[in-house]
């Protein structure tokens, strides 16, 4: 479900020949998402990926729009 999320915010351009390019991140959004983190937060999370770890320019826009579908998941919440 996060995946294609992250594969489609892609800020280095690859997910269409690596599919799991983004998934060392993954279990770092999804616990962001199961916090309750806000938008922005999710975005910023995103752009700092992107510009800090991954050392590309960061596009705000694209964070974004990857935040608002990461919260349009409908995650599993099952307690163990």
């Amino acid at each position: 479900m996060v995946r294609p999320v992250l594969n489609k915010w892609d800020p280095i351009g690859v997910s269409q020949y690596v599919a799991d390019e983004y998934d060392a991140y993954i279990a770092d959004v999804v616990s962001l998402l199961l916090d309750g983190r806000s938008r922005d937060e999710i975005a910023a999370y995103l752009y700092r990926l992107g510009t800090e770890q991954i050392g590309l320019s960061g596009d705000q826009d694209r964070c974004l729009a990857a935040a608002d579908k990461l919260l349009a998941l409908d995650l599993p919440t099952e307690e163990y």
